[in-house]
């Protein structure tokens, strides 16, 4: 999964599911333990956010983040 943004842009993230929330790497993220963290990166970047449950089973995903630079005007 991924999708592009220009330099020091923002995108949300929306994870549902599980119980706890660990995203990886916080480099660019404002929280890294909730569903939905907000990410401005200045260059690409993969996030991996492990899921946990109750009963401690875990699962993950990723999702890169391509920047591209801006427009010249």
């Amino acid at each position: 999964i991924g999708t592009a943004i220009c330099d020091y842009d923002s995108i949300q993230f929306n994870a549902s599911g599980g119980g706890t929330y660990a995203w990886s790497p916080g480099t660019g993220l404002n929280a890294t333990n909730v569903s939905n963290p907000v990410c401005t990166v200045n260059s690409t970047t993969t996030y991996t956010l492990t899921v946990t449950d109750a009963n401690g089973c875990t699962d993950t995903d990723q999702v890169t983040i391509t920047v591209n630079a801006a427009p010249v005007a």
